[in-house]
């Protein structure tokens, strides 16, 4: 993250912003549209001149306009997991694809990855980029790989391979690790047996109830990375309270809902830029997630550093005008004496428009005679919302869910969404 915006980054940047001129149609037709020619930037101000762009622009065939090098120089395609919407194409050339096993390896570095490690990565390969590009992150820092995958019924296979060959670095996602440690615990297996000192996660975020049960599970320290499929952007350090920028090869924004900078400390939307990418730029890609800086790490490594606050589009409207987010909903959980892992909320209507919200709430067994805690947390998100339930505007229903209810755990990297509005008759 260039927080300086020095020269070498200016240079970067308009060599990227000529290059996608030049052969991309989109940024073409966009930039002559708002220039009547290639743009130029000098400065933090000329920056913010430049139009946004966003993932419905590489939504399916749509992306073929964003790319910018000849067919030929394509050596991968991937895609997203379609979690927030249809999935986005994500092709590489082999500078781009360097680019992003050079940085990822940086990551896991940082994280205390070594050539005396033995990383079994368990996440799904295919059209998902994660897992070979971890692969070949993990390779770079010649640590010795075993690619097991994901599937949910080789679960106790890759355990036994897991202590067999002394796996010491689990590379996985959240939803893997716990549904992992579950379904092996619940058949007796005592996965205390295993040399893991590091489990490294990517692909979702992780609230702190289910780090302390992952860790239990598994006696091993969790490290998270923050990335998607656009970008791998940081990861975590001791302090588990944020995420690193190693790198000033992308340009981090924070923006507010008008498009302008927040201030130092302020909550907006991550914009990125990443400077090495090629075959198809991504100038000012609004991430869709909501995060805030952070100036300053106890850590004492230096690097920048945010912390993930939430989607953006993850909330509710209700037909009072009541909006209700993310950030409310994990907040009123967080209060609970006890841990949730996942939820998923799911506003509904019916015939004459009655607006019913389910809360799905992933916890324990001995959790689910808390019902009367949960509801109270739950109808105290706002006041607003509070009066809404109140005057009878609005129904509630909890429903209590085993641990990996929540998470999808296949072939794919399709998550299930988090918050889900099914009304036939939105107000």
């Amino acid at each position: 993250m260039n927080s300086n915006f020095d020269n070498p980054t200016c240079v970067k940047l308009n060599k990227l912003i000529q290059h996608a001129y030049n052969n991309s149609d989109y940024y073409k037709f966009e930039y002559d549209r708002f220039f009547s020619g290639c743009p130029s930037v000098k400065s933090k101000e000329d920056l913010l001149n430049i139009p946004f762009t966003d993932g419905k622009l590489i939504e399916g065939e749509k992306s073929s306009d964003l790319i910018a090098v000849p067919e030929e120089e394509i050596c991968y395609i991937f895609f997203s997991g379609g979690t927030n919407g249809s999935p986005k194409t994500f092709p590489y050339n082999f500078p781009d694809w360097e680019e992003v096993i050079r940085y990822r390896a940086m990551c896991y570095e940082f994280a205390g990855v070594t050539s005396e490690d033995i990383v079994q990565i368990m996440v799904p390969y295919g059209i998902w980029s994660v897992g070979q590009s971890a692969q070949d992150a993990f390779e770079r820092l010649n640590a010795t790989v075993i690619p097991t995958g994901c599937w949910k019924d080789a679960v106790f296979e890759a355990f036994e391979i897991m202590r067999k060959l002394k796996t010491t670095v689990l590379m996985t996602t959240p939803s893997i690790a716990l549904i992992t440690g579950q379904e092996l615990i619940e058949n007796g297996i005592d996965i205390s047996e295993n040399h893991i000192d590091k489990i490294i996660t990517t692909g979702e975020n992780v609230p702190e109830s289910v780090r302390l049960k992952i860790e239990e599970m598994w006696g091993a320290k969790l490290i998270s990375m923050f990335g998607s499929s656009e970008a791998v952007l940081g990861i975590e350090c001791m302090m588990h309270d944020g995420f690193h920028v190693l790198d000033n090869n992308i340009i981090l924004e924070i923006i507010d809902e008008c498009g302008h900078p927040v201030k130092e400390g302020g909550i907006g939307e991550l914009v990125i830029t990443p400077l090495n990418r090629k075959a198809m730029p991504l100038i000012r890609y609004k991430m869709g997630d909501m995060v805030q800086l952070i100036s300053n790490c106890e850590c004492g490594c230096g690097y920048p550093k945010f912390r993930f606050i939430c989607r953006k589009n993850n909330n509710f409207v209700l037909s009072t005008g009541v909006n209700m987010s993310e950030y409310q909903v994990q907040r009123s959980l967080d209060s609970l004496s006890f841990n949730v892992y996942r939820y998923q909320v799911i506003l509904s209507d019916d015939l004459a428009g009655n607006e019913t919200i389910s809360f799905d709430i992933e916890t324990d067994a001995d959790s689910m005679k808390r019902y009367d805690e949960v509801m109270q947390a739950l109808s105290s998100i706002s006041i607003d919302f509070c009066d809404t339930i109140s005057e009878g505007w609005i129904d509630i229903k909890l429903n209590f869910k085993k641990i990996g209810a929540l998470s999808c755990v296949d072939h794919t990297s399709k998550q299930k969404k988090k918050f889900m509005d099914l009304r036939k008759y939105p107000k």
